[in-house]
C-alpha cells in the first residue's frame, strides 16, 4: 500500500538539499569573491595613495606627502555629489584639489562610492 504521507528522513533529504543549494549558489561570496567597485578601486589606482581599512588595501606610494586618507573610514561619512566633484577636480576640499584627476566613466566612480559605502562601519 503507498501512502502521500512524507517520510521523516525524506524531510530530512529535502532540508539538506536545500541547504547544499544555498552554500552553492553562495559560493562566489562565501569564496571572497572581489565587488566591482574594490576592483574599480584597485585598476584606477586609487590604492596607489589611499589605503582602505578592513579591506587589505594599503597604500604603495613612499612620499608621505601624497598619502591620501584611509578612505574605509573617510569615504562612508563624505557627500556624495561633494566627493564626485573632488574626484574629477571640479571642485575642491579644504582650497585643495584631488592630487589625480578620476579617469574612470561616472558608472565606475559609482561603483567604487557604493561599494566604499557598504563597508562595516558605514
Amino acid at each position: 500500500m503507498t501512502t502521500n504521507a512524507i517520510r521523516p528522513h525524506r524531510v530530512a533529504r529535502l532540508a539538506l538539499l536545500a541547504a547544499l543549494s544555498l552554500v552553492v549558489a553562495a559560493a562566489p561570496a562565501l569564496a571572497g569573491e572581489e565587488a566591482p567597485g574594490k576592483k574599480l578601486f584597485v585598476d584606477q589606482g586609487c590604492a596607489r595613495c589611499h589605503s582602505v581599512a578592513g579591506q587589505g588595501i594599503e597604500h604603495s606610494v613612499k612620499v608621505a606627502s601624497m598619502v591620501g586618507a584611509d578612505l574605509g573610514k573617510a569615504a562612508p561619512t563624505a557627500d556624495r555629489e561633494a566627493l564626485k566633484s573632488f574626484l574629477k577636480q571640479s571642485t575642491t576640499i579644504d582650497g585643495e584639489k584631488h592630487k589625480a584627476k578620476f579617469k574612470g566613466s561616472d558608472e565606475e566612480l559609482q561603483a567604487i562610492l557604493d561599494w566604499l559605502a557598504s563597508l562595516p562601519g558605514s
